[in-house]
């Protein structure tokens, strides 16, 4: 350590050395040793002494005490404890008075200091005599004298007088007086390290040659004090302490960094830490005269401070040079008083007119938001930090407000702007509030353009009785409600666009679940004023109305509007219209692009969520199960089902749709298990739950409740007047169950009813419409309609309902005496049920009078060994071709916008599959056969 700290201290150890060759020859000096605390200053002179006690110099070397710690004659009695006799001799010989002052004229440390100087310079005989005394300024007033006394004595004599001293000098000193007036005073400062000195010991310190960029980031660290340049940590795991350290370019600060900051905080003099705590909690906007005013203490003095921390490179103008250093200075005030330091220090900002954000972290320090004028400025910070994606942040300064505004009136707006931040954390936090939220809505404490908001939060988490109270209340009360445009930004749009206004009130049957006092089911949608353009053109597109303009109005949506608090709602509105107006490849490339715009941002759990959620349901509309498995278990990770709250049914419905197509009926049936709670069947994704829960019943026999389900869901899309065509397809499932029950003309009713919904043309719905219309039909004639309806599902991209397209057809062929071209029909239905992770066997629909017709698909699911063939699927050459390009795993998941579990399971396979090892293996004619 002692080399260490000696860096560039070079010439100020040979000028030492100088003075003592001459003090050989009868020319004694004094040097004085000046410098910032922690300068080196102490070590200089243990390295001086052991050079003076190798030349066969006499050295006596001792240190001032702190005050309060130092006797009279304290510092000399410990320079002179190893010489025989002296040290009882240095003690005071001139009594005290009653007065108090002594009762010679002559000062009392110069009594006996002839004698005891004289007594060290016998005990020394031949040899120079070396006095060090380190840290001057605290020694008594006695010895200061004494020391006096021998520096003016020793300008023949074989004497050095070493005196090191912490600068700036707080209080005047006889001893520095009386030793500058000296002709054979000698003066030695030193200073910080510069940057390369910095560099040097940094290499030292860890043993191996360091970057710039990392010397620099000590340097700007340090100011170059060997102090804290001792608490130089090493930056390189355990693993890899003796490697280099090329790449390395910035120091992080440790704990060691922080004890060392206050430890020299402390050695810049008394009262200096409190300055220096008051520069910490006033932050940037620090003057001397806000720290005076802070502390109640006169500006010199700060200003003494300052210059005395700054010399010593623990400031740089003014400022802490690290943000480690500034907390471990603000953190050392005791507990006690720290919380009425920060307030008073938000309030003395706050009149000097500083940034909002500043002054807000003082008041969130504080805990304190008394007064309109911080509860302002915390709610000012907070919009900013929304609009900067600092939910958390933003989120502890609403709650201080509403802390502070227990018992107000007003603390129901305070909870609801709390609430919109906290759910783009995690919506599972903003549960807490609801009771607050609804006594307010039912009571009209919310002003103008908060009930709505407050009324979502409800709907949210499934309590739509309420939210439908509020908005039903008489006119006057909230006006303008429903208008985004009053939203500050940060508001969570994922659940607005979720719950648009109603357009039906019609009435659906008795039957059901979910049903509100009037024995009505809960409609999803709160009534309100005019919809805004998101919210709007997913309505038109859930009536089935202006299909065309509708997908270009989502289209501009999407391509006008960036991702923020305030967009949320229309993008995920013109999202989930485009799906529903069965523009699954436009949607598909929106919704990957949004995706990754939210991940890249902090504190959006909540839009990633809802984003994989439109994902998922957009991959099982395409037929790519594993996918929108996938997806859907990223927006339950993202927010639990608890935050999903009343729209839980959005990523269950997906989900459970997608084991049971694969498989998977137990892991689908563990997630139906129990009843439905309201809050599901209520929101608008409760007909997809039914949807999703009575096809997994088809899948697994239960016919009878699977058509309880499609119907029940049938129920409340009529009743909301949202059962667009390209929706949910409820009435071709429920004939579907109808058939396996033996109900032949229910079937054929409902078939008949889906189509003439559906419009001309190569939709999805028409194309599964078809494929039940040909179960219902003549025998004879269902081979050319599941022809057409193969043909158009190909066109539409559902590769799962193709596949189920072709199991019908194979068995209409088989049944018409085609057998050669039911076989292969066969197997294209199985090849291509394969590539999409779907079990053939549930392909196939009941249809009366095929006899089981046709071949046989297969005996089970498909397994993950690739013993399908070599064929890889469209997701799996994807993830192969850019694993042979180099990428890693999470570069694929981040470019394909799936999970790396996913992209790890699709690496699996393509490995068994073509017979490879590892992705260095996946050469182009390999990847050009698994396209065969």
């Amino acid at each position: 350590m002692i080399k260490l700290y000696l860096e560039e201290r070079d010439d100020e150890r040979n000028r030492l050395r100088f003075l003592l060759d001459g003090c050989r020859n009868s020319r004694g000096s004094v040097a004085w040793v000046s410098g910032p605390p922690a300068t080196g200053k102490s070590t200089l002179l243990d390295v001086f002494a052991e050079d003076a006690a190798a030349s066969g110099a006499m050295v006596l070397r001792a240190s001032g005490l702190p005050a309060g710690e130092e006797p009279a004659m304290g510092v000399v009695r410990r320079l002179l404890y190893g010489v025989p006799g002296l040290a009882r001799g240095a003690e005071p010989v001139a009594p005290r008075g009653q007065d108090g002052h002594r009762r010679e004229d002559r000062p009392a440390g110069a009594l006996g200091a002839r004698e005891l100087w004289a007594g060290a310079l016998t005990a020394a005989g031949e040899r120079p005599l070396v006095v060090a005394v380190d840290d001057v300024q605290l020694i008594d007033e006695e010895s200061a004298q004494a020391l006096a006394f021998l520096a003016r004595r020793i300008r023949s004599a074989r004497v050095l007088l070493v005196l090191a001293e912490t600068a700036p000098r707080r209080a005047p000193s006889s001893l520095h007086d009386q030793c500058l007036r000296l002709p054979y005073h000698r003066r030695l400062r030193l200073l910080p390290l510069s940057r390369a000195g910095t560099r040097r010991l940094a290499e030292r310190r860890l043993g191996v040659p360091v970057p710039a960029a990392f010397a620099a980031s000590c340097y700007e660290a340090t100011g170059g004090n060997p102090l804290l340049l001792g608490a130089l940590g090493d930056p390189r795991a355990p693993g890899e302490a003796a490697g280099p350290m090329e790449r390395r370019e910035v120091w992080e600060a440790g704990s060691a960094y922080r004890e060392a900051v206050v430890s020299l905080v402390r050695r810049c003099g008394p009262g200096t830490p409190d300055i220096a705590r008051g520069l910490a909690v006033l932050g940037p906007s620090a003057t001397p005269a806000l720290v005076a005013e802070l502390l109640e203490i006169d500006g010199a003095e700060v200003r003494q401070s300052v210059g005395a921390l700054e010399a010593a490179g623990a400031l740089v103008s003014g400022r802490f040079r690290h943000p480690a250093a500034l907390a471990a200075v603000r953190d050392d005030a005791p507990a006690a008083g720290l919380p009425r330091l920060h307030a008073r220090a938000a309030r003395l900002l706050h009149r000097a007119e500083a940034p909002a954000r500043v002054v807000a972290e003082r008041l969130a320090d504080a805990g304190d938001a008394d007064g309109p004028w911080a509860r302002s400025v915390l709610r000012e910070a907070a919009r900013q930090l929304l609009a900067e994606d600092r939910a958390d942040l933003a989120a502890e300064y609403l709650g201080l407000i509403a802390d502070a505004l227990r018992g107000d009136a007003l603390r129901a707006e305070a909870l609801l702007e709390l609430a919109d931040a906290e759910w783009r954390i995690s919506p599972a936090l903003t549960r807490r509030h609801l009771p607050e939220l609804a006594d307010a809505l039912r009571t009209g404490r919310l002003g103008a353009g908060l009930g709505t908001r407050a009324a979502r939060h409800l709907s949210w988490h499934g309590r739509p009785v309420e939210t439908a109270e509020r908005v039903r209340r008489p006119a006057g009360t909230d006006t303008g409600e429903a208008h985004a445009a009053a939203r500050p930004a940060g508001v969570p749009g994922g659940r607005l666009a979720l719950a648009p206004p109603p357009l039906s009130r019609r009435r659906p049957p008795p039957a059901g679940n979910g049903r509100d006092r009037a024995g009505r089911p809960g409609a999803p949608f709160p009534d309100g004023g005019p919809p805004e353009p998101g919210t709007e053109v997913l309505l038109k597109a859930l009536t089935g109305t202006a299909c065309e303009e509708t997908a270009a109005h989502a289209e501009h949506i999407l391509e006008t509007l960036a991702l923020d608090g305030r967009t949320l709602e229309p993008l995920c509105s013109a999202l989930l219209a485009l799906v529903c107006q069965e523009r699954c490849d436009s949607a598909a490339r929106w919704s990957a692009r949004l995706l990754r715009q939210a991940a890249a941002r902090p504190h959006t759990s909540g839009w990633q969520a809802l984003f994989a959620a439109v994902s998922a349901e957009i991959s099982l509309r395409r037929g790519a199960l594993a996918d929108a498995e996938a997806q859907a278990r990223t927006a339950v990770d993202r927010i639990t089902l608890e935050g999903w709250g009343g729209h839980a049914g959005a990523p269950l419905s997906t989900l459970i749709t997608a084991l049971t197509a694969m498989g998977r009926p137990a892991e689908a049936a563990e997630l139906l298990r129990g009843p439905a709670p309201d809050a599901f069947l209520s929101s608008l994704f409760g007909p997809s739950y039914l949807y999703a829960r009575g096809r997994h019943h088809a899948a697994t026999g239960g016919f009878r409740a699977a058509l309880g389900d499609f119907l029940a869901c049938g129920a409340r899309l009529t009743a909301w007047g949202v059962d667009a065509p390209g929706h949910l397809l409820w009435r071709a499932e429920a004939a579907g169950a109808c058939l396996a029950l033996g109900d032949l003309a229910r079937a054929r009713a409902l078939v008949d009813e889906q189509l003439a919904r559906n419009r001309l043309g190569m939709s999805r719905a028409r194309g599964v419409t078809l494929r039940l219309l040909a179960s219902v039909s003549d025998v004879r004639l269902r081979p050319a309609i599941l022809d057409e309806a193969v043909g158009v599902l190909t066109h539409c991209g559902d590769r799962y309902e193709l596949a189920r397209a072709l199991a019908d057809l194979a068995a209409a062929q088989g049944a018409a005496g085609l057998r050669e071209r039911a076989r292969a029909t066969a197997r294209l239905a199985v090849s291509t049920a394969r590539e999409c992770r779907a079990d053939p066997r549930l392909l196939r629909t009941v249809a009366p009078g095929d006899g089981g017709a046709g071949p046989a698909l297969t005996a089970g699911p498909p397994k993950s060994g690739g013993e399908d063939g070599t064929v890889l699927s469209e997701a799996e050459r994807r993830v192969a071709s850019l694993a042979a390009n180099g990428h890693t795993n999470r570069e694929i998941s981040t470019r394909l916008v799936i999970t790396v579990s996913t992209v790890e399971q699709h690496l699996t396979r393509v490995y068994l599959k073509l017979g490879v090892t590892g992705r260095s293996q996946l050469t182009p004619s390999r990847l050009r056969a698994g396209r065969e």
